[in-house]
């Protein structure tokens, strides 16, 4: 096989997906830029009648009345980490599972290519494909701030783009760690789903109740926090916290993966 032909055709067999799910975010990024100066002047009104139960979900509702906060508050708070967390838990499922569902896996084992190479090129694609849509987020808000009167952080808002990218690929590894693991597409789809659900509540609920505010630090989204960086900047040990997370996860994919009898 040629080189990095693996990863080439992971990609390309996701171009439609990418495509959509990238154009989709590209025009949200560029209206939610278009409409904020038509809701800035509203925004104390909105937040006086916001239940503080509903901004654990969404963020501090008076932090939009700046482009940055509006950012975090409409498209960082929930679409862009939660899309990427889904595109990457969908992705890592399938990465290995979709191989092995259809038999194409045993044809890869059987040729030249070890199993190392596999994952490592399965692993790039995940990578590039939410990269992909990541990005077209980021460009989306900067071709807003030159359309409109929009004027936030450019640099801000490519970290904040990072970390949901970063949180991406965390359910992403999951996803691929129990595949590698269990072989089932389905328990691997199943169990990354669930931890999402899980690890989200588990910020909110610290948000919503004092006593537990400890609960944020078993959550990944506690440590990506994109509104957070969007206002405050990038937290570096957030950010190299979760990249040896997914470290890890993928270590754990390429022992398991190694070892698995896949039959060939």
């Amino acid at each position: 096989m040629g080189s990095l032909h693996i990863f080439k055709v992971s990609v390309l067999n996701r171009w439609k997906s990418t495509l959509i799910w990238s154009l989709s975010l590209f025009g949200m990024a560029i209206l939610f830029a278009a409409l904020f100066q038509s809701f800035s002047s509203e925004i104390d009104k909105l937040a006086d009648s916001y239940p503080e139960s509903l901004q654990a979900f969404v963020g501090d509702i008076n932090a939009a009345a700046t482009p940055a906060g509006w950012l975090g508050i409409e498209l960082y708070s929930l679409m862009v980490p939660f899309s990427l967390a889904i595109i990457g838990a969908g992705f890592g499922s399938s990465a290995l599972g979709k191989e092995e569902d259809s038999g194409t896996l045993e044809l890869l084992l059987a040729s030249p290519v070890s199993r190392e190479r596999i994952l490592f090129e399965k692993a790039l694609a995940i990578g590039l494909v939410l990269a992909v849509v990541a990005m077209s987020v980021w460009l989306g808000v900067a071709i807003g701030t030159l359309l409109f009167s929009f004027d936030v952080s450019l640099v801000d808002t490519f970290w904040a783009t990072a970390m949901s990218w970063i949180l991406g690929m965390f359910f992403a590894f999951v996803t691929l760690a129990v595949q590698a693991m269990s072989g089932r597409r389905s328990l691997a789809l199943g169990v990354g789903s669930a931890l999402l659900a899980a690890t989200y509540m588990l910020d909110v609920v610290s948000k919503l109740l004092e006593s537990l505010d400890f609960l944020k630090y078993f959550s990944p989204f506690y440590y990506s926090s994109p509104p957070t960086v969007l206002l405050e900047g990038i937290n570096i040990a957030n950010f190299v916290g979760l990249v040896l997370a997914v470290g890890v996860l993928y270590f754990i994919a390429h022992i398991f993966f190694n070892k698995r009898d896949t039959g060939v």
